[in-house]
């Protein structure tokens, strides 16, 4: 299989796993209604996945190094797709909660082993901008998935939302199976996770997804409640979530024209920058007012994510780069399931709004001080 073909493969695959991944995001308001939950309920619900997720990515790493990475990504699709249809037959809190740790860990099994599979079949001169694009479908893959699972519950019902998804992403992974990779070698351990790069790569990428995914999961809903207008707020997230992969690019292209591939001033100045636009939302505006300082946030927030996975096969050996990037991968959603969790919480309890914003300038803050310190 040439190059580009892997790579576009690749791509597809990563986008319909972050559909099964972002569906119920898009349809919350909708549940919620239906089943009465509050928001400290859906807080809960929807963080819960990412806890799952971060549990899995450092074995599924791990794995991804030692055998073929295409078993583990195999595996993975077919337990996020069965736990897809089953939320949809789901008719309490706690079934929701069992079920979507259950696709966290599926979810968990899809990014190490396609990075993996990516840095062993991929000529090294290209590896970064492969990472990159890869990296976009991520991006996009919330925008797709809030824009599809809000046409879907439109014309039919947010049940089909998680259904149909689901069995898209169990036909795709089927072109898979055939593909063989040689393990890099049969005498791994997990020693690599106490460099400190891999740390401070983590712990920024934490602080980091705390916000831009943690926001991303309450913006929906925030919009509803400010314009009231439920299709409008998904499609614009959407729109959002997908300025990424270009802002993602424009960041990894300023880091190898203004400072020669080196990458962690552009994470550190972008976080910053972003807490302008972050601090201006706490201040209550017309709709224009809010929708252009989103824009703006989303923007400068959006610059470094190109540049956190494309350290493991540029500054680690290549034997322990599935086991990297689990690693600095379950740190970020560590940070995801905290900034979803805490910033719902402070969303629950403000009065104004004003607490959510005031806490992800904190977190951009400690983000980019980790930033500064990597070793490149």
């Amino acid at each position: 299989m040439k190059a580009r073909e892997l790579l576009l493969k690749t791509v597809v695959f990563y986008l319909l796993f972050y559909i099964c991944r972002f569906s119920f995001f898009s349809i919350m308001p909708i549940v919620a209604e239906e089943l009465g939950l509050t928001h400290m309920s859906l807080a809960w619900i929807s963080s819960i996945l990412f806890v799952g997720y971060a549990v899995m990515l450092i074995p599924s790493g791990f794995l991804a190094d030692k055998y073929n990475p295409v078993n583990v990504l195999l595996t993975g699709s077919i337990i996020s797709s069965s736990s897809n249809m089953l939320m949809a037959l789901a008719a309490s809190e706690d079934w929701l909660k069992i079920l979507m740790f259950i696709n966290g860990i599926g979810q968990g099994m899809g990014w190490a082993p396609l990075i993996k599979l990516l840095t062993v079949k991929m000529d090294k001169a290209k590896i970064g901008l492969a990472i990159g694009f890869l990296m976009s479908s991520a991006v996009i893959g919330p925008s797709i998935a809030y824009t599809v699972a809000s046409i879907i519950a439109y014309i039919s019902n947010w049940k089909m939302s998680l259904i149909i998804p689901a069995l898209v992403l169990l036909a795709y992974s089927t072109t898979f199976r055939h593909m063989k990779t040689v393990s890099e070698s049969t005498e791994l351990s997990l020693n690599c996770i106490k460099n400190a790069n891999a740390w401070l790569i983590g712990f920024s990428y934490l602080f980091f997804y705390a916000v831009y995914r943690g926001f991303l999961v309450w913006m929906p809903t925030f919009l509803y409640e400010k314009t009231g207008l439920y299709l409008f707020s998904s499609i614009y997230s959407s729109i959002l979530s997908a300025t990424g992969a270009l802002s993602g690019y424009i960041g990894y292209y300023l880091s190898l024209k203004l400072y020669k591939g080196k990458m962690k001033k552009i994470i550190a100045y972008s976080m910053l920058a972003a807490i302008l636009p972050c601090l201006a939302l706490s201040y209550e505006g017309n709709n224009i007012y809010l929708l252009t300082w989103l824009f703006a946030f989303y923007f400068l927030l959006s610059l470094p994510l190109w540049l956190f996975f494309i350290y493991p096969p540029k500054i680690f050996p290549m034997k322990v780069v599935g086991t990297i990037t689990g690693f600095i991968d379950s740190l970020g959603y560590l940070g995801n399931f905290t900034g979803t969790l805490i910033l719902g919480l402070a969303y629950s309890v403000s009065t104004t709004g004003r607490e959510l914003f005031y806490l992800m300038a904190v977190l951009l803050l400690a983000g980019s001080t980790f930033s500064l310190f990597i070793r490149e």
